[in-house]
């Protein structure tokens, strides 16, 4: 589950990261 995990989080982060400059 630790993939999964990572793979959601990781989702998120970039999800924010690519708001965060728009």
């Amino acid at each position: 589950n630790e993939v999964l995990y990572n793979g959601f989080t990781g989702r998120k982060i970039t999800s924010q990261i690519f708001m965060a400059p728009r």
